[in-house]
């Protein structure tokens, strides 16, 4: 069992650094016009995609790669009372067509892919007057080998850059932006309980292998949780690019 087949059991909501506090502050640095085209990528158990519907009347389109995390944000948007069109995806092979969304979100998602990939699918699918907003966690350090293949066993994590490695890669795939925020993990404050019990499975904090990530989880950030950091990008596509 991996760190994201546990979450989607255990119902964890917000999972990305921040979790609900930060997703609200990018919301209000925003404007989206009402009936504007979504994506949510890595829409994890769908509290972010429900938001979006709530918040800005949007016709929101939520990816996941886990079959599970789409069924929740579906559960979860008809218990609420908004539609999500949720999809099985990959974010480094989207299926979506070019130039469709006004807004992409993708909250604590691309370190768990090629990255470059996963900003070449995004600048395909966003359209050229859209925007994007990431949220990612980032090296506040010099990290060893050691440090990045425990990272990969643990979470799944591809790479983690810094702030600097972020704005490169950004840029490369033609996009230019700001930071709305950034500082470290311990700047933050942390929900005690992100679990919606509706969506949650009953049986997941008796089942071994979820107790087993949520303790590998708990001890690595502790031992290493100084060493990371967020940052949250507001990012537009440059032109003709």
């Amino acid at each position: 069992m991996n760190y994201h087949d546990a979450l989607s059991r255990l119902g964890v909501m917000n999972a990305h650094p921040g979790g609900a506090d930060v997703t609200l502050a990018w919301m209000n640095s925003i404007t989206v016009s009402p009936g504007a085209k979504v994506l949510d990528i890595g829409c994890g158990n769908g509290d972010t995609a429900c938001k979006l519907a709530e918040t800005f009347d949007a016709e929101v389109t939520a990816v996941d790669l886990h079959p599970r995390m789409v069924n929740n944000t579906k559960r979860l948007a008809s218990a609420r009372g908004v539609r999500i069109h949720g999809v099985v995806g990959n974010v480094e092979a989207l299926p979506l067509a070019n130039d469709t969304f006004d807004l992409v979100v993708a909250e604590s998602v691309l370190v768990f892919t090629n990255i470059q990939r996963s900003i070449r699918e995004i600048r395909r699918v966003v359209k050229s007057s859209g925007q994007v907003v990431d949220v990612e966690m980032m090296v506040l350090e010099p990290v060893t080998d050691e440090w990045r293949k425990e990272v990969r066993s643990i979470y799944g994590a591809k790479e983690v850059p810094d702030a600097t490695g972020w704005k490169a890669r950004w840029k490369q795939g033609g996009f230019r932006g700001k930071v709305l925020r950034s500082g470290p993990l311990s700047s933050l404050h942390v929900d005690a309980n992100q679990r919606d019990m509706g969506l949650a499975d009953d049986l997941a904090l008796s089942d071994p292998n979820v107790l087993r990530v949520l303790e590998r989880n708990g001890r690595w950030m502790q031992e290493h949780g100084h060493q990371m950091g967020y940052v949250v990008f507001l990012l537009n596509p440059e032109f003709g690019s």
